[in-house]
């Protein structure tokens, strides 16, 4: 015959309300305070075994880039720079010499309202970057509506331009006074990387 135990307080009617390591409330917590152990571990495992690859060094026409945390960094004029690709990476992406590039003091960032805004991802790097180089940089439109306050500008204008548009290719080139960056959808990145080296004269 099986044995039954019952407790005192289950014999007088009460449930058993004792919290103990093993009842819900502390099993629970035990394990999540174990999971939480593990991934803390498991990212600082992580982190340890990338230390070698996150100081890998390349070079590239003279210039030493070396990657740190999935960018890479390099030196160019006394001024870091850290960028998600490689140019070996950006070799593809078609684009006129740009390095003697001249501009004024100020430049025209051009942007097609229906296709990105002031605020566009893109539109903020590009003007973070020239802006670096000492410059004062306006956005403007390429045509009316949603523009807001910002100038129409072509790129006949008296000063130099940059214009981001989208298009059937992916490739840098001039138009009277603009330099043209003209990406497909979802390779915008690529094309003002490549930007970028090629007017810091890395290319």
């Amino acid at each position: 015959m099986k044995k039954r135990r019952f407790s005192k307080e289950r014999i007088n009617g009460q449930p058993n309300t004792k919290n103990t390591w093993f009842n819900g409330t502390y099993f629970g917590a035990i394990v999540v305070l174990g999971i939480i152990v593990l991934m803390v571990f498991s990212a600082f495992a992580i982190s340890l075994g990338n230390t070698d690859n996150g100081q890998e060094t390349i070079e590239y026409n003279g210039i030493e880039f070396q990657n740190k945390n999935g960018l890479w960094y390099f030196n160019f004029n006394g001024l870091n720079y850290g960028m998600e690709y490689l140019p070996t990476d950006l070799e593809w992406v078609e684009s006129v010499n740009l390095g003697q590039e001249v501009f004024g003091d100020k430049i025209y960032l051009i942007f097609n309202p229906g296709e990105y805004s002031e605020d566009s991802v893109e539109i903020l790097r590009l003007k973070q970057f020239l802006t670096s180089g000492g410059k004062l940089v306006s956005p403007a439109c390429s045509q009316e509506g949603g523009c807001g306050d910002y100038p129409i500008i072509d790129c006949r204008s008296d000063l130099k331009s940059v214009y981001l548009r989208n298009g059937n290719e992916s490739k840098i080139f001039k138009e009277d006074n603009c330099i043209i960056v003209e990406a497909k959808s979802g390779e915008e990145n690529f094309v003002i990387t490549r930007l970028f080296y090629s007017l810091l004269g890395v290319f």
